[in-house]
Parts: C-alpha cells; sequence; structure tokens
C-alpha cells in the first residue's frame, strides 16, 4: 500500500466498510504509534515523532460531515474535539493536528465553522494553512 522506503500507522473505521485514518512516513523517520480512545464523531490516530531529545505528537482526525450515515451533531464534536485536546495537555511533544474536520472556516456566515475557531482558539491552537476557497 506505500511506496518502498515508506511505511504506515493505520487505524481502519470500525462500523463501516473501508475509510478509517492513517499516518504515511519515511522509514528513516522515528515514529511511535500511540494509543488513542475512540469518540462517536470523529476517526483519529495519533503517533510521535522522535528528534534527538524533542518530539512532536502528531494527530490526525477525520470528523465527517453532520448530515452523512456516520456524522454527529457539531455540538457533539466540539465537546469530544475540546475534551481530546485538553487531555494532552500534559502529553509530552509539541501537537500538530492535521486532518479534515468539514468545517467551511473560509465562509464567515457559518455558524458551525465560527464555533470550531473558537475551541481551537481557546485552546491555545493556530491555524497554519491559509485558507482559500477549501474547507478545513
Amino acid at each position: 500500500l506505500v511506496p518502498k522506503g515508506y511505511n504506515i500507522f493505520h487505524v481502519p473505521r470500525q462500523k463501516y466498510r473501508g475509510g478509517g485514518v492513517g499516518i504515511i512516513f519515511k522509514e528513516t523517520l522515528k515514529l511511535q504509534q500511540q494509543t488513542t480512545s475512540s469518540f462517536t464523531s470523529f476517526e483519529c490516530i495519533e503517533s510521535l515523532l522522535l528528534a534527538g531529545n524533542d518530539c512532536i505528537r502528531i494527530c490526525v482526525i477525520y470528523r465527517p460531515p453532520s448530515g452523512g450515515k456516520t456524522g454527529q451533531p457539531t455540538a457533539v464534536f466540539l465537546d469530544e474535539f475540546e475534551d481530546y485536546i485538553d487531555s494532552h495537555a500534559t502529553t509530552s511533544g509539541q501537537l500538530l493536528i492535521c486532518g479534515d474536520f468539514n468545517f467551511h472556516v473560509e465562509d464567515p456566515a457559518n455558524e458551525d465553522a465560527k464555533r470550531f475557531k473558537d475551541v481551537l482558539y481557546s485552546l491555545n491552537l493556530q491555524q497554519h494553512v491559509k485558507i482559500g476557497r477549501a474547507h478545513v
């Protein structure tokens, strides 16, 4: 499934066929897959990237759209996401979160996106990807 010289950590989707979340990385990197809790509103996988005495905690998150067959209401996601991030307050390493949150943060009229951004700011998280017409 991965090119030569690469490896993958994968957490398959539990209830439905296909899907899940994963991290593809060069074999020369020192990554350790971490155990995570399961959530009703999003899928996630974590890994620690070790570099000398430093480490980066990489979290990949996928939140299905609220209207889909696997999607939960936005309020459920925001509660679970906030709890998830709070649980990392005392863990080692810098935190890097990547993924697809299915919010149109470029739309100032989108109330769900506003609430999501409020949660990000309240947790001292910073968006590093420039927002254009795509959604986060």
